[in-house]
């Protein structure tokens, strides 16, 4: 029988390792203890932890649920196993292990909180709202719940609501870093840039190594513009949080609109070293450092655009009031001026619709109006609006491929800057056309005299030469063109197309 002493020792030698960074000593002092009978729940949270350190997810899910079957009223046993299954199988799958733990302790108040998470992350807002006015009758201006329910708030846009909470907990607790970096948050989404920099100012003095705090300051900083600040602010984050990619990323982007191609690549090289997976980092790298121009970019990529948007109604306010973004505006006009418009309505297939803009503007003359895009929160933001008939989480290429002489207008707003030559998107477009149908689009006009290129922002500017070509070798002629300003991001004018090609 195994020497209780010894075993103590043991788990204390491993808290020790787990404490200086070495998980994987850790991890193999508990490895040999955990295989016996009547391990402890001490054991199993220790063995989970050194193993959700390596990133061992499935490891340490076992190992706290182990953990939780043999310590059951353990607060950081239970809310150590959730995080992990939260971070290896997401949001939906970690409902029924909440439902059943409150079935069994329905009194557990943090058991309910980690609920209400849950149910935020899956846009499930009703319900969270209704277990947070639960909560708070049992325990009145808890700090945790407030954050929770200023969540909701701002993810369902309300976000003068979420501002009030922070400022209530800001009372309760001046110096909260978690408060000010959220309020700060909600400053910045509301448009209230210099407020926002101020709450986050404030964070980098209080904490002077919170790499988030020099990230969101960055980034409202580039909203004044100030891209010199902003850099710094990028360069601090990435120093003190080498494996922060949304900071590596920013860093790298800012080096390429500086010019400085070589430091760029440098960072992706260093995010490469950390995170090989990331797809962005590996394909930027390999755009600007080889001659031919990639196709296109990447569905994955692209993906990780907008999944870091918000894709509610602060989205589409930030697009439309702070880059005075017009082209759905102008694409709908131009719309009505060229495309006939039968008794029925159009059949209308949207290509990347984001939250809605554009579509929202043609619902009135569809028959029927279909959308697509790469981004599940944009969809769902699109799905909110009630114009569509259908939305698709998918590439256009594949809805392409798969829709052939099905519909009169297909349209894409701000969705070819991700594809280098358009002639096999003109043919493909061509091909799901019904005669005469439209092909309505923007892009970004280039900056030189190449036919299309990769811009430093690390999207695509396309020449009307090119377009008129395309068009040509693909069976549309020119309906309508206009060169106009699409949007202003900070202080720069975006100079571009607004098209209209018909298929003969």
């Amino acid at each position: 029988m195994p020497n209780e002493t010894n075993e103590k020792l043991l788990a204390k030698k491993a808290v020790a390792l787990l404490s200086a960074g070495r998980h994987e000593e850790a991890a193999e002092k508990l490895r040999n203890v955990c295989a016996r009978q009547n391990v402890s729940p001490e054991h199993w949270f220790i063995f989970g932890s050194a193993l959700a350190n390596l990133r061992d997810k499935t490891g340490a899910a076992h190992a706290f649920r182990k953990a939780l079957e043999t310590g059951p009223d353990s607060l950081r046993i239970f809310d150590s196993f959730i995080r992990v299954l939260i971070s290896r199988e997401g949001y939906e799958q970690v409902l029924e292990p909440l439902r059943l733990y409150l079935s069994l302790r329905p009194d557990h108040y943090i058991a309910k909180l980690r609920f209400i998470t849950a149910l935020t992350r899956l846009r499930r807002f009703s319900e969270a709202h209704q277990l947070c006015e639960e909560l708070n009758q049992i325990q009145p201006d808890n700090i945790e719940l407030m954050f929770q329910m200023a969540e909701i708030y701002m993810l369902r846009g309300c976000v003068n609501e979420a501002i009030q909470l922070f400022n209530e907990i800001l009372t309760k607790n001046p110096a909260s870093v978690a408060a000010l970096m959220n309020k700060g948050l909600a400053l910045k989404s509301s448009g209230n840039i210099d407020a926002a920099i101020d709450q986050f100012m404030r964070v980098t003095s209080l904490s002077p190594n919170l790499d988030s705090a020099w990230y969101s300051l960055g980034l409202s900083l580039l909203c004044k513009p100030d891209n010199e600040k902003a850099l710094e602010c990028f360069v601090k984050a990435f120093q003190i949080n080498p494996g922060n990619i949304h900071a590596g990323d920013q860093l790298a982007r800012m080096y390429r609109l500086f010019g400085r191609i070589d430091e760029a690549m440098r960072i992706y090289e260093m995010i490469l070293k950390v995170h090989p997976e990331n797809v962005r980092a590996r394909f930027y790298l390999n755009a600007y450092s080889d001659d031919a121009l990639p196709s296109r970019i990447p569905p994955e990529v692209i993906g990780l655009v907008y999944a870091k948007k918000d894709a509610g109604r602060n989205f589409d306010q930030a697009l439309v009031k702070s880059m005075d973004y017009r082209t759905p505006d102008i694409l709908n006009s131009a719309v009505r001026k060229v495309v006939h418009v039968p008794d029925k309505g159009l059949d209308i297939m949207e290509l990347g619709c984001g939250s809605g803009l554009c579509g929202s503007k043609l619902s009135d003359i569809a028959h029927r109006l279909i959308g697509t895009d790469l981004s599940k929160s944009m969809l769902e933001s699109a799905r909110e609006k009630n114009v569509y008939d259908e939305l698709y989480e998918a590439d256009l290429v594949d809805v392409l491929s798969s829709n052939a002489a099905a519909f009169d207008l297909v349209i894409a707003t701000d969705v070819l800057c991700f594809f280098g030559d358009l002639t096999d998107i003109f043919g493909m477009c061509y091909k799901t056309l019904r005669k005469y149908g439209v092909f309505g689009f923007s892009v970004e006009k280039p900056k030189s005299d190449e036919l299309f290129a990769l811009n430093p922002e690390g999207y695509f500017y396309h020449s009307l030469t090119h377009l008129r070509a395309a068009a040509s070798e693909t069976g549309f002629e020119e309906a309508y063109v206009k060169e106009t300003v699409l949007r202003t991001e900070q202080d720069t004018k975006r100079v571009g197309y607004i098209c209209l090609f018909k298929r003969k």
